[in-house]
């Protein structure tokens, strides 16, 4: 697909609301704003989140946020994110954002990045339970 073509098709069927299209302004202005994700790409996860009906979702890796938020913007009434990130400078920029996005989809508390948090003991090489995985 050509500039162009592409050019017309983002501007046809692209809906990035406003406070997306601000964080992607302001990542863009990072060393590392190759991280973040296309509003296409946003686009998509939204679309994703509710045609498989999801109420939750895991976020691993925040950077600035627009994947999470993306996310959180299409989930129901009631429906909450889990975002991981060891970056506590990146996962205040996020947080930031989806303060003032207000948490979404309604669920009240904004989702935000979690602070990092030791591995659990099998994966230290101690302990716990083979295939023990907690549902989110």
């Amino acid at each position: 697909m050509n500039e162009a073509l592409q050019d017309y098709v983002a501007e046809i069927s692209l809906r990035e609301p406003d406070l997306l299209q601000e964080l992607r302004s302001k990542t863009s202005e990072l060393p590392l704003a190759l991280m973040q994700i296309s509003p296409e790409q946003g686009q998509f996860i939204s679309l994703l989140v509710k045609a498989i009906g999801a109420r939750r979702a895991l976020e691993v890796g925040v950077f600035t946020g627009y994947s999470l938020l993306s996310t959180a913007l299409a989930l129901p009434e009631g429906g909450s994110v889990v975002a991981l990130d060891i970056s506590e400078e990146w996962s205040a920029m996020a947080r930031d954002f989806a303060e003032r996005a207000g948490g979404g989809g309604g669920g009240g508390r904004p989702p935000a990045p979690a602070r990092p948090r030791p591995p659990p003991p099998r994966a230290r090489g101690g302990g716990g339970a083979a295939g023990s995985v907690r549902d989110f």
